[in-house]
């Protein structure tokens, strides 16, 4: 298997709910734990001015409340009739009483409040010292004791009085019971936070996470299957998948338009192909209508060029010679781009040879030419320009169907050669003129392309007739009409510097 299968593959491991339950242990529980720990423990710690104005303030209240209870069975021991009622009994008058007294049954651990009813006789009240001494709620354990002293010893001790009485109620605490209440209120504490947050709040986080990855995990299974190639797989929402439906609602449409894409981008290869193909159909038939480098027999020495740009033009140039010996000299530029633009350039270089060779008027061929050009084009609304000429004789012919002059060079100078008629294929020619010269050794005729003319630089200024009359007449006649055109070629490829060429540069040269 090759090494980008085997780490493609994505394998899903764990429980995404454990790691959630896991971090809000670590990162939450923990910490509310010990903050909880710590407030709860400066809670419960009292100081010793605190346990003992506690004690003086309970003690207080607790003697008031055995006195009222004391003073209040005085009342109903005085009434008449009241030992049915109240459940008072008569016991034997305890010796050294006075006629209101109150006793300790330490060994029954009651409290006996009488009263002298008759000679010997007492009514009293029995109240259970458990009772009397109970405790509803207090911050701490204490002890509580009829007596001057309690029967082991107390760090803080409070003795209160009960007035009417020789009783004395005595409270005590000591700090190892308020320590020992401390630990088992906070181990209830502990225990009951446990117990909430540790464990039903766990069992609902991780409940409720197992649901948030349940998308989670169904979303990452089908990006898995996306990427084994599975494209038609789609995230289908989950129960409370919350924010995570909608990223998978948000894959699916991302997924739908990258196919969407990638459909497009398939055409445009496609179409790129045929382009591409095209195009190279295109040069193929431009770089058949190039002749080449030519040595005519009893003629010029004779170079053409083609420099082609991005696209496919339809500038040709020829150079054939017909039955009579006379040399025929075409440079052509058709509008537009493409393939059709070379198939006409075919179609009109096919033509000119043909009428060239039928007739011996050159107003005659480039006139009927035109006629066949405008049948083909005009729906088009293609037109071309085309210089052409005829040497017969020594003496050259020419007519130029708005095209770019042909420069004759004679020594130093340079003349233009052009007829001033319009481009083929705009209208009916009628009444072509055409220019001649008579040729001399030496001379050179340069046809060309507005591709070189307009060549920009990087100032935005063209390469220009102007250049190349300078180019040409710096030669000195003995370099090779081949060579002469591959530097015309470099000249203006250097003026655009990097710059994009934009039309086609085809040249001809002629020498005598």
């Amino acid at each position: 298997m090759p090494q980008s299968e085997k780490t493609r593959k994505r394998r899903f491991t764990g429980s995404l709910a454990r790691r959630v339950v896991l971090v809000c242990a670590v990162f939450l529980i923990v910490p509310l734990f010990l903050h909880s720990f710590f407030l709860y423990w400066r809670e419960v710690q009292v100081t010793e001015t605190e346990i003992v104005a506690f004690l003086k303030a309970f003690g207080a209240e607790k003697g008031h409340e055995i006195e009222e209870t004391i003073q209040f069975d005085w009342k109903v021991l005085s009434l008449n009739g009241a030992e049915k009622t109240f459940g008072i009994q008569t016991i034997p008058m305890p010796a050294d009483a006075s006629k209101q007294f109150v006793q300790l049954d330490r060994e029954k651990q009651t409290l006996i409040v009488g009263r002298e009813i008759e000679s010997g006789q007492a009514h009293v009240l029995v109240h259970p010292l458990n009772e009397l001494l109970a405790f509803l709620q207090t911050p701490f354990p204490m002890d509580a004791l009829f007596a001057p002293h309690l029967p082991h010893p107390d760090e803080w001790i409070e003795s209160i009085p009960i007035a009417g009485t020789d009783l004395v109620l005595t409270l005590g605490t000591s700090r190892d019971r308020i320590a020992e209440l401390e630990q088992t209120h906070l181990m209830i504490r502990i225990g009951s936070f446990v117990l909430l947050l540790g464990i039903v709040g766990g069992v609902l986080v991780y409940w409720l996470t197992k649901k948030l990855s349940g998308s989670l995990l169904a979303l990452c299974h089908t990006m898995e299957r996306v990427s084994e190639g599975a494209l038609s797989a789609r995230f289908t929402p989950k129960a409370l998948g919350f924010e995570i439906n909608e990223i998978g609602a948000m894959f699916n449409d991302t997924l739908d338009v990258l196919l969407a894409q990638q459909v497009k981008a398939e055409k445009e290869r496609l179409h790129r192909e045929k382009l591409a193909q095209e195009l190279k159909l295109g040069h193929d038939i431009q770089a058949s209508l190039l002749p080449g480098d030519i040595v005519l027999v009893g003629g010029p020495q004779v170079a053409c060029g083609c420099v082609p740009a991005t696209e496919v033009g339809g500038d040709f140039c020829d150079v054939f010679r017909l039955p009579g010996g006379e040399l025929l000299l075409v440079m052509a530029d058709v509008s537009g781009k493409g393939v059709s633009a070379c198939l006409f350039s075919l179609g009109l270089r096919s033509s000119l040879r043909a009428l060239a060779v039928a007739e011996n008027d050159l107003a005659t061929v480039v006139g009927k030419a035109n006629d066949l050009f405008l049948l083909d084009a005009k729906e088009s609304g293609l037109f071309a320009t085309v210089w052409m000429g005829v040497v017969k004789e020594g003496i050259l012919e020419y007519v130029n169907l708005g095209h770019l002059p042909g420069l004759l060079k004679r020594g130093e100078k340079v003349q233009e050669l052009t007829t001033g008629h319009p481009a083929m294929g705009l209208m009916g020619l009628h009444g072509v003129k055409s220019g001649k010269v008579k040729l001399e050794k030496g001379d050179e005729l340069v046809l060309y392309s507005d591709g070189i003319t307009e060549a920009q630089g990087g100032d935005g200024k063209l390469f220009g007739m102007g250049r190349l009359k300078e180019l040409l007449v710096k030669e000195d006649g003995h370099v090779p009409v081949g060579a002469l055109v591959e530097k015309v070629f470099e000249k203006a490829q250097v003026f655009s510097g990097d710059l994009p060429q934009h039309d086609d540069m085809t040249l001809l040269i002629a020498r005598w």
